[in-house]
């Protein structure tokens, strides 16, 4: 968070079902993709995206939320959204627009990766489904413009046309509904997609989706590399940095006390503790930096030397971050 899932056919979605099984025509598992392995799995858009949402300001009854439930909160072009991480969970991605730019919201449930993109690369709009493929246990999308494929914690195409091409990361927060709505009062919620349907809940719990699961638990499906730093479901949040990406573990931000905390080695680059709802922010200057958050496992494969900064002095009053090493 910041520090805290129909014509009309009806769909139910609950906490998603981590189940990969049989084989993707056209890729065998080992398959390579930009240095990577590419392990298949399902068909394509087995996971069904989101394509034409639909939004209210209250949800219905049958796809309740608790002030407690988690949502991915996103405000742009004067407009602000709330997409259930319930929801996010069982669909995984959702093409969306806000005063008319496309942009793409996508969750993997298995890494904890939330992450907003514009979808445009070089003028050219891009419209994202699900591969049914992983990347170092992370959803792997496509664009149906080109075909290319895409690391979803990254934002980069690792195959494809686009192949070295990064999609521009949007700033989102992970929160509660009850401290996004005090936040936004004129906030939307997700309710349905008018192509499928509206969202019935049929599962408990607000939480982040298949993957959770205790701290040291290993990741569900093949990474390339580990490291004992943290447990494996350790939650990290980070940005880009004038060095590479800059990661915090999310608990770790609860130990700070409200205010600014400049990030050090990064110029400008503040972590931005407030003082209701434990909501935080990553700034530079007056803007708000897009940031990605996820497991530690997901980390460490996909941003291989990225820093590692913890609060100082164990946290409390007057402690600021410090690094303390790297995901090499």
């Amino acid at each position: 968070m910041g520090l805290a899932v129909g014509m009309l056919i009806t769909i139910a979605i609950g906490v998603a079902v981590a189940v990969w099984v049989g084989v993707k025509p056209g890729a065998g598992d080992g398959e390579m993709a930009d240095g990577l392995v590419l392990h298949p799995g399902r068909t394509r858009d087995w996971v069904a995206p989101v394509d034409a949402p639909v939004f209210a300001a209250e949800p219905p009854p049958s796809a309740a939320l608790a002030d407690d439930d988690l949502v991915f909160g996103l405000s742009l072009a004067g407009e602000a959204r709330a997409y259930p991480l319930w929801v996010l969970a069982g669909r995984e991605v959702v093409n969306d627009r806000f005063g008319g730019e496309p942009v793409v919201i996508t969750y993997c449930p298995l890494s904890a990766t939330a992450v907003a993109y514009r979808a445009r690369v070089g003028g050219r709009r891009l419209t994202f489904g699900n591969e049914g493929a992983l990347i170092e246990s992370n959803l792997v999308l496509y664009d149906r413009e080109t075909g290319s494929l895409w690391y979803q914690f990254r934002g980069e195409a690792v195959r494809g046309s686009q192949r070295g091409q990064r999609l521009e990361a949007i700033p989102g927060l992970v929160l509660s509904w009850g401290a996004w709505r005090r936040r936004h009062p004129s906030t939307v919620v997700l309710v349905a997609d008018a192509r499928r349907g509206r969202f019935f809940r049929v599962a408990s719990g607000g939480g982040e989706g298949s993957g959770v699961g205790r701290d040291g638990e290993a990741p569900e499906f093949p990474v390339s590399r580990t490291s004992p730093v943290y447990p494996p479901r350790e939650k990290l949040v980070g940005v880009r940095g004038v060095g590479g990406m800059v990661a915090i573990r999310e608990r770790a931000i609860g130990l700070l006390p409200p205010g600014e905390h400049e990030v050090p080695g990064e110029p400008g680059l503040t972590l931005r503790v407030e003082t209701t709802d434990g909501v935080w922010t990553f700034r530079r200057g007056a803007a708000e930096e897009p940031w990605v958050g996820g497991y530690w496992f997901a980390w460490h494969a996909a941003f291989p030397g990225a820093s590692l900064v913890e609060p100082g002095n164990g946290g409390g009053p007057g402690s600021g971050v410090q690094r303390t090493g790297s995901t090499r």
